[in-house]
């Protein structure tokens, strides 16, 4: 998968470790992949969910989270289609948004996960 990089992105790695008075709440995790980011948000104490369109990352995400100790729920589905009522307070992804066809970016933007 060209995509798997083996670990979380090394600019949530530094935000988290240097923003530890942040408030916990909710993060999204679109497009999760295996869920390296996902733990890491876990990791630093929040409540994570996260949500990628390939069963096979979803499975490998729940398994590796499990193996890791931490507590995350990972979803199958499709962020841009697929309504929710669940509220986020953080919404983090640094991947996704470069796969997304051109016309649906600004539907991806306005998605509205966020609470607030």
């Amino acid at each position: 998968m060209p995509w798997e990089k083996g670990e979380a992105s090394p600019g949530l790695v530094d935000f988290l470790a240097s923003h530890a008075e942040l408030a916990r709440g909710k993060v999204c995790v679109p497009g999760c992949g295996t869920g390296h980011d996902a733990r890491e948000w876990a990791r630093a104490g929040f409540t994570v969910t996260g949500y990628d369109i390939a069963p096979s990352a979803i499975a490998l995400s729940r398994e590796r989270t499990a193996a890791a100790g931490l507590t995350a729920r990972f979803e199958p589905g499709n962020f841009l289609k697929d309504e929710t009522t669940e509220r986020f307070d953080w919404v983090f992804e640094h991947t996704l948004f470069c796969a997304i066809d051109l016309a649906d970016r600004e539907d991806y933007v306005r998605r509205g996960f966020c609470a607030g």
